[in-house]
């Protein structure tokens, strides 16, 4: 599992430097000199506000988390949710389909004593109200300026149209899923039955009574959920801020560098298009599309020098700064958990 890791993170920074490199690419006239000057005049106070926009994307998505997991029963405090999340976006950032981000935020939440079953709804209802918060906020960016649509290239409105329909077929599966439990038992069971075919699983029965109970505790918390519609409400809030708060930095940025306050209704428009476009692409942090989509759109608003320079520092702080958090936060959580268990191990010694 730890090489797995290794390797993924490894790819995640060979794929990193392939989209910097296509971005700079794109105009002639970039070097890195004249990006790092436009920083160094940059406003500084847009600035900090672009880095606190990019904080509460963690927090807020934390917040949900704990929100959602306190309605059934398990409350925890801020810093396990900002763990939670920490590790959500880090691995996910790092994995296809953001495919790693889930699983990794619920070992943590199970090491901190909460149920498999209440985990998985957990996390599956915030799901559900993190990809409808998406939709909002794309709805929001078509309805600031609905000519933004048409700033966009051939390829990049088909990626936008794609991502839509992604992102409504997977709210119908996530929210099927979570009222279905009988289809949770027929995947597991087949899938089991796969695995020992494969001589992958031993002792088959024993495996499936223990799925029997898990799905009968995920069809008690779903019980449980569903009837607390009013207060999963802010969940869904704190879903919506963290969107918010993702798309701001890019307008903040553009406020740092210069940009036209009359125009930056429009920036936010844009790059709330582009995480609709590339939040469907199964690669590692949709990296390289989402440059892609954001460099597009941008360059209706300005030069092809000076989107780069924007897309650059927005993707800066709004992924990679966010992925190197994210991942500090989650090596410190899997620190402490080690020493934790130390500890614990020696006291059951004596």
């Amino acid at each position: 599992m730890n090489k797995n890791k290794l390797g993924w993170s490894l790819f995640f920074v060979v794929l990193a430097a392939l989209s910097i490199w296509a971005v700079c690419a794109q105009s002639a006239d970039f070097s890195p000199a004249a990006f790092i000057e436009s920083i160094r005049q940059a406003s500084l106070p847009w600035l900090l506000f672009a880095v606190l926009c990019m904080t509460g994307f963690i927090l807020f998505e934390g917040l949900a988390v704990l929100s959602i997991s306190r309605c059934l029963g398990y409350p925890a405090k801020v810093h396990r949710g900002i763990l939670y999340s920490a590790a959500d976006i880090y691995f996910s950032a790092i994995t296809p389909s953001a495919s790693g981000g889930q699983p990794a935020c619920a070992f943590f939440m199970i090491k901190d004593g909460i149920p498999g079953a209440v985990t998985t709804v957990t996390l599956l209802i915030n799901l559900i109200l993190y990809i409808t918060a998406t939709f909002i906020t794309g709805i929001a960016g078509v309805a600031i300026n609905p000519t933004l649509i048409s700033g966009f290239g051939v390829v990049s409105r088909i990626l936008i149209i794609i991502g839509c329909i992604v992102q409504f077929l997977l709210i119908t599966a996530f929210f099927l899923l979570l009222k279905k439990d009988d289809w949770i038992a027929a995947i597991g069971n087949k899938l089991l039955l796969f695995l020992h075919r494969m001589h992958l699983v031993k002792h088959l029965e024993k495996r499936q009574t223990q799925l029997e109970v898990l799905v009968a505790e995920y069809r008690q918390c779903s019980a449980m959920a569903g009837g607390q519609t009013r207060a999963l409400i802010p969940a869904f809030i704190f879903n919506l801020l963290q969107r918010i708060c993702q798309i701001s930095v890019c307008a903040a940025a553009y406020l740092a560098t210069g940009g036209s306050m009359q125009h930056t209704a429009d920036i936010w428009g844009i790059q709330s298009l582009v995480v609709l476009g590339s939040n469907s692409v199964p690669i590692p942090g949709s990296m390289g599309v989402a440059d892609y989509l954001l460099l597009n759109g941008l360059q209706g608003f300005m030069s092809k020098e000076a989107a780069v320079h924007l897309e650059l520092l927005s993707r800066s702080i709004s992924f990679y700064c966010c992925i190197i958090l994210s991942g500090l936060i989650t090596l410190l959580g899997y620190f402490l958990l080690l020493l934790k268990n130390k500890k614990m191990n020696k006291e059951g010694k004596r």
